[in-house]
């Protein structure tokens, strides 16, 4: 199972054997710099179903694949190997429901991972910890773990959050409330852990504030498809909608803007009356043109600084015509056209946030318009950028510089 290297670097083994159904699989990627960037590395997993989740933490991947039973899923965790340059394989998780969050410490990754006694942490024999409810997000701070969790029925439900820090040894240092009902609770990059993003219900109007100045934490609300990261001593927050991505301070003041839009509409829908059929004196396919749409977004805080991952799509979509009823001679037809979206031509953008001159380009190839997903971090020694981009069922790994 060859890995594709980029700049001349990779082109050996670099997943480990397991069962061929469970595992992912590497070649090279397509991807290439065409602005004053350096892809130190690339290369393009595959993996056995639809890839549904993937976390990036240095140059730490874990990758998340539905499998025939739509409760259970297989997990994967890989890592760059900076004296082998090549991604190796590390551990395979499942099938099974649990969920797992990844963090880095400083040589390696680890696996927090929900169990019947609450969660485990992998490699490192942290205990038990009863309770804790479901891990929504970790990182480190020297030598201490720090978990957000969230006690409730189901991850997709409201709960408290909490945070749970950790030693190696599994001595449990803080264990304190975080807010007493969201969806959701995140870190944010380049910040102390007591700042966090917290999604909670927009139909909570009795929800407590969220800011005093006696509370342990700064809470900055937001909604679900929402990222943030470390701007000075404020906060970017990154706000994707509708072909889209918008940065601004938490006030509403604009920082920078990526996308056009979704494409232009369809024709729209029409009566045909007997003799005529939808299709008698209309075309039964138009294309649109699709320019500079995005198709995903996050954020990423290297190089001391922070920084947008946005990626756009041009190419064009087809209208196909549609007949909306079974029509006949005193019936008329109720015809319209659908929008059926081809895969674009996909690049990648790293912008500063608040040096917004300061952008890397990536040429992607042709990537599917829809279901696309990015996740970015820093790269550690390796790179300036780790990016990962999930499509359907595979995965593009990539290390990039800044020139």
């Amino acid at each position: 199972m060859p890995v594709g290297g980029a700049s001349g670097v990779g082109g050996a083994s670099a997943v480990a054997a397991m069962p061929e159904s469970t595992s992912c699989t590497a070649q090279a990627s397509l991807a290439s710099c065409t602005e004053p960037c350096v892809l130190a590395y690339a290369t393009r997993l595959t993996c056995p179903g639809p890839v549904f989740d993937l976390q990036v933490a240095d140059t730490g991947l874990l990758l998340e694949w539905k499998v025939r039973d739509p409760a259970l899923s297989y997990e994967q965790t890989f890592d760059f190997s900076v004296p082998d340059a090549r991604l190796q394989s590390e551990r395979s998780f499942g099938p099974d429901p649990r969920r797992r969050v990844l963090a880095r410490d400083a040589t390696r990754n680890v696996v927090i991972e929900e169990n019947e006694g609450g969660f485990a942490v992998s490699p490192f024999s942290v205990a038990r910890l009863p309770g804790a409810g479901f891990p929504l997000a970790a990182r480190f701070e020297g030598d201490t773990l720090r978990v957000l969790t969230k006690q409730a029925a189901s991850v997709s439900q409201i709960g408290a959050i909490r945070e749970l820090s950790t030693e190696r040894d599994g001595n449990v240092v803080l264990d304190r409330s975080v807010y007493p009902s969201a969806l959701d609770a995140r870190f944010i990059v380049g910040h102390p852990a007591s700042a966090l993003l917290l999604v909670r219900p927009s139909n909570d109007p009795g929800a407590p504030p969220l800011r005093s100045k006696d509370a342990p934490y700064l809470l900055y609300p937001v909604e679900a498809p929402v990222r943030a990261i470390a701007n000075g001593e404020g906060i970017a927050v990154a706000t994707p909608f509708d072909g889209v991505v918008e940065v601004s301070d938490p006030d509403g003041m604009h920082l920078l803007k990526k996308g056009s839009g979704p494409p232009a509409a369809c024709p729209g829908r029409f009566t045909a009356f007997n003799p005529d059929v939808c299709g008698t004196e209309h075309p039964r396919f138009t294309s649109v043109e699709v320019r500079d749409q995005l198709l995903a977004a996050t954020v990423a805080y290297t190089k001391g600084a922070p920084w947008l991952i946005s990626i756009t799509g041009n190419g064009s979509a087809e209208c196909r015509l549609t007949t909306y009823n079974s029509c006949f001679e005193t019936l008329p037809c109720d015809c319209g056209y659908e929008l059926e979206e081809e895969p674009l031509h996909a690049t990648l953008e790293l912008t500063r946030i608040d040096l917004p001159a300061l952008s890397y380009r990536v040429d992607l190839g042709t990537l599917p318009s829809a279901g696309l997903r990015v996740e970015a971090s820093s790269a550690a020694d390796a790179a300036d950028f780790t990016v990962a981009i999930a499509s359907q069922g595979s995965v593009d790994y990539l290390l990039i510089r800044g020139e």
